[in-house]
């Protein structure tokens, strides 16, 4: 139930009420956190979603006044609502956001408890902010939140956003400095901490920092939960970094509400919630895989992707080298095929979990089924197919090909293959031109 001004105007409470305003609201996941936290209570109160609109909100707020026991608030309310404050904490005021108010006799309180939601999150995770090296990335309400906690255990603070003179403006009077996302490429962090809005849904595909960042931070958080799994994450997770998404910080934050209204809560009910609401996220968009035979021009084809889309790009036998610390042919010579093999799945298993990213894939990817499986949760295949003579052309003389140092393995291995590429492929390219596979891939995947 979603009610509007109109219907708060006309709405009776029947027992203890509370609400969340918001403009959209109908994305809030709010009412079903508090929901479930009362039935695990046995608490008879209800919680009500309210579409109100900015210039609604003072109305909004005398309207319920008188019965209300408390108030969530999201965008674009959080500071808003400050002016119509009886008091507000201290945190709420210097963030310059609110979130929860608290009714008594009359009177309203601000609360900012994002704050609280994070610490309880970074401490589930064993991640410690003392005297740590910190990233945060963006500049708005949630970055607040983050600048103020961070500022209490370290001033080793770096701030990155996409508008150097916002930024600036962001870090100003604090010891955090203020620099452009692009010039922390090669930086590293004990903590990275993502406030922008970049990896939810609208913008899945992409991530807000470079693959280079992401593997050289110590813990990465995620304030966004939806999807669970954001590409900041689950490349986190490529590469053995501990990790979160915003879930736990959404929880924590609310049940601090409740806490603020006089209930308490406990770590029972905070892992009740998450069990119920981590299922609520799916995919948020198809990822492009591109299999097929080496040299048939998947590495080029990505990078050329990602540079017209911006969509996060990987490459398995990258990945597979970067995290194993060899390359793939020292694999194939001091463990053999079948551990390499072994590795390429597990590969598979974490990568399909990317959202709207191009995936390129090993020439062998195909020789297990469960990897094709594990690429199709949430991805198109596209066999990239060259005539053999092209792909000839490009392998001849290549040294980094384990299984064609005899060049007329290329041709019988590329037979052997092309049935299994063919069985797996949701479409086959039949191109030698980078540029218009690409096309073609494109005209499919951004219709």
């Amino acid at each position: 139930m979603i009610l509007t001004l109109n219907d708060l105007k006309n709405y009776k409470p029947k027992k203890d009420t509370y609400f969340v305003f918001g403009d959209p609201i109908n994305h809030s996941l709010s009412p079903k956190l508090h929901s479930i936290y009362f039935n695990n209570n046995n608490i008879d109160a209800d919680y009500i979603a309210a579409h109100i609109k900015p210039d609604e909100l003072k109305e909004a707020i005398e309207i319920i006044r008188p019965y209300a026991k408390g108030v969530n608030l999201t965008i674009p309310h959080k500071k808003a609502i400050i002016p119509m404050l009886d008091f507000i904490s201290e945190e709420a005021e210097k963030i310059g956001a609110v979130n929860t108010l608290v009714f008594n006799s009359g009177k309203i309180t601000g609360y900012n408890t994002d704050c609280y939601g994070l610490l309880l999150t970074l401490t589930k995770y064993g991640c410690s902010l003392k005297d740590k090296s910190v990233l945060i990335l963006g500049n708005g309400g949630v970055s607040e939140a983050f600048l103020y906690v961070c500022l209490k255990y370290t001033n080793n603070i770096t701030v990155a956003g996409r508008n150097l003179e916002k930024t600036t403006e962001f870090c100003k009077n604090t010891p955090a400095v203020p620099c452009l996302i692009s010039d922390i490429e090669n930086e590293k962090f004990d903590v990275l901490l993502n406030g922008t809005p970049v990896g939810m849904s609208s913008t899945a595909e992409k991530s807000p920092v470079g693959i280079n960042v992401i593997k050289n931070s110590g813990f990465v958080f995620d304030s966004i939960y939806n999807p669970l799994n954001t590409n900041l994450t689950v490349i986190a997770d490529i590469y053995n970094i501990k990790n979160t998404s915003g879930l736990y910080m959404l929880i924590y934050q609310g049940l601090k509400a409740q806490e603020l209204w006089g209930n308490s809560f406990n770590d029972g009910d905070a892992e009740l919630i998450y069990k119920n609401l981590k299922n609520e996220f799916g995919f948020s968009k198809k990822n492009i895989v591109l299999t097929g035979y080496m040299g048939s021009g998947k590495t080029t084809a990505s990078r050329e992707i990602e540079k017209i889309t911006g969509k996060i790009t990987v490459d398995t036998d990258k990945l597979i080298e970067e995290t194993e610390g060899l390359r793939i042919s020292e694999i194939f010579s001091e463990y053999g095929e079948e551990y390499f093999r072994k590795l390429e799945t597990q590969m598979t298993e974490k990568v399909c979990r990317l959202n709207g990213a191009v995936i390129s894939t090993g020439g062998g990817i195909i020789k297990n089924s469960v990897n094709i499986d594990n690429l199709k949760k949430n991805g198109i295949v596209f066999f990239l197919n060259p005539d053999i003579e092209e792909i000839t052309s490009r392998l001849i003389g290549s040294t980094t090909r384990p299984l064609i140092q005899n060049p007329e393995n290329i041709k019988k291995i590329h037979e052997e293959r092309l049935p299994l590429y063919k069985k797996y492929a949701d479409y086959i390219i039949s191109k030698n031109s980078t540029a218009e596979s690409v096309g073609e891939i494109l005209g499919i995947t951004e219709k």
